[in-house]
């Protein structure tokens, strides 16, 4: 939903998370309780607004290709017709 809504995400390093952002958002992925790593990602983004816009734009890109309404009723059509 974020990434739809064009912005930047800091979240735990997940590959589910690394599956739906865009790589130009990886560095601000962090470790499991890695609270310094947390920290520092959320003061550079409060202080880099050209960052969080390039950012959610990056993502806002990479969520429509992989949820585009052709992607999605695609899946659908395709999980139809296997039953």
């Amino acid at each position: 939903e974020s990434e739809l809504a064009g912005l930047p995400v800091i979240a735990t390093d997940l590959p589910e998370i690394k599956a739906v952002v865009s790589e130009a958002n990886y560095k601000y992925l962090f470790q499991k309780n890695d609270i310094d790593s947390i920290v520092s990602a959320v003061l550079e983004m409060s202080r880099n607004e050209k960052e969080r816009i390039y950012l959610g734009k990056e993502n806002r890109i990479k969520a429509m290709e992989l949820f585009s309404p052709t992607n999605n009723f695609s899946k659908i059509i395709s999980i139809i017709e296997n039953k």
